[in-house]
């Protein structure tokens, strides 16, 4: 079975957005650094960028997405780029 086109990059958007998690636990692999206050802060802080990036993601291509398909634009091609 062939996979959709759209896997690659679909991955590699969530390899981009899950490295600095990744690297945060590969530094910190001690125990006592892990729950370490600066490293729970910044921990915080990408688990929200990463939050609110899907919500934005998703409050600005719902709406896109719907008006794309049962709207009549034109030059429908050029928009679905």
């Amino acid at each position: 079975m062939r996979l959709p086109a759209s896997y690659p990059m679909a991955l590699l958007a969530a390899l981009i957005t899950l490295t600095p998690v990744f690297i945060l636990m590969v530094l910190a692999s001690d125990a006592s650094t892990v729950f370490d206050s600066h490293n729970l802060k910044i921990l915080g802080n990408t688990l929200s960028l990463m939050g609110l990036t899907v919500l934005g993601s998703i409050l600005i291509g719902v709406p896109l997405a719907f008006i794309s398909a049962y709207v009549h634009l034109p030059f429908k091609k050029a928009w679905l780029v």
